[in-house]
């Protein structure tokens, strides 16, 4: 019995692990703007993670990255307004698309945001 234990915790520390490693390998090469790769990472974080809004918010940056518009446009409404930085990018893809009426509100949202310590 304790040998199957083992064997159990084994495999779910090792699981843990390799998450952990996915979300850091995602975040560096976010961070180096190999947003393709960075996309398959993020969307496999999200098959395992699918509420996290990091991810999503990530995962929508890369899409705009990669000129899939609408892609982004729905992962963006999808991460919520956690991220600051979400209003902007989603007004910008707005504008982009001819929905101007969306752009201008989410931009407005965007610059209620904004403290005035952060210029």
């Amino acid at each position: 019995m304790s040998k199957r234990f083992i064997i159990l915790l084994v495999c779910v520390f090792a699981i843990v692990a390799a998450n952990a490693q996915s979300a850091v390998r995602a975040d560096e090469l976010f961070a180096a703007q190999e947003y393709n790769e960075a996309m398959m990472q993020y969307g496999r974080l999200l098959n395992i993670h699918p509420q996290n809004t990091l991810y999503q918010y990530r995962y929508a940056r890369c899409l705009q990255e990669l000129g899939k518009t609408e892609e982004a446009i729905s992962w963006f409404e999808v991460a919520g307004e956690k991220y600051a930085l979400r209003n902007f990018y989603l007004a910008k893809l707005y504008a982009e698309t001819y929905r101007f009426d969306n752009a201008v509100s989410t931009m407005e949202k965007y610059v209620e945001s904004i403290d005035e310590t952060n210029e």
